[in-house]
């Protein structure tokens, strides 16, 4: 019982120094950098779980930077960087399911970077609001168009309802409408052309449709 009790404690501490040090960080490297200054003040279990740490997250974080996004935003792609909020590197229930969480989000953010998703996409001239496409009868908006292809090919253990709900809206569709993921991937990542898989335009001739720009 004694070297349970002194295990639980070690965890604790071993988090405690993750945790303060994540706590207003910018730079991967600065705070892999006051980790490992940290480590000298800790004893042997201690420091062995903050190198785990270092271990596992020093690739995932490669290439991006850390700021304090607000509200349940968890990571963010601007357009030319990718952002992860410093709140998913502390660790809370478990040291493996913060690792997860922050490859997750690293994941779902360089999707939206390597496939430009903050590019303007033609649509259907006559879309109204804020949808930009119909799929198997359902309108969808940029958002939850994009994200639930994001969601479907990075992950959802650790996103929010809404985008769980994205993603089973998008995959319903899909299926509706006798498409392919493929598809989808092709107009949004591929060709910025949602009229490809735009249920009133997908049948018809291209010179017979006017089309406008989303974005």
């Amino acid at each position: 019982m004694e070297r349970e009790e002194t295990t639980l404690q070690e965890e604790q501490t071993a988090e405690n120094v993750i945790n303060q040090n994540a706590d207003g960080m910018h730079s991967p490297d600065t705070f892999v950098a006051s980790l490992e200054n940290d480590l000298q003040n800790l004893e042997a279990a201690e420091r062995e779980k903050v190198q785990q740490y270092i271990a596992h997250m020093r690739p995932i974080m490669a290439g991006v930077l850390i700021d304090d996004l607000g509200g349940n935003t968890a990571g963010l792609y601007n357009g030319s960087a990718i952002f992860v909020d410093q709140g998913v590197l502390m660790v809370g229930h478990s040291m493996d399911q913060t690792i997860a969480q922050t490859k997750e989000v690293k994941d779902h953010e360089t999707y939206h970077a390597e496939n430009d998703h903050t590019a303007s996409m033609q649509i259907v001239e006559d879309t109204r609001g804020s949808f930009v496409a119909t799929i198997g009868g359902r309108q969808f908006t940029e958002e939850g168009l994009i994200e639930g292809l994001t969601v479907m090919q990075t992950g959802h253990e650790f996103v929010s309802t809404e985008y769980v709900g994205f993603e089973n809206s998008l995959a319903s569709a899909i299926g509706s409408a006798g498409l392919d993921v493929s598809d989808v991937k092709e107009a949004v990542n591929e060709k910025k052309d949602l009229t490809l898989i735009d249920d009133r335009t997908r049948q018809e001739q291209p010179a017979e449709t006017d089309y406008a720009l989303a974005g």
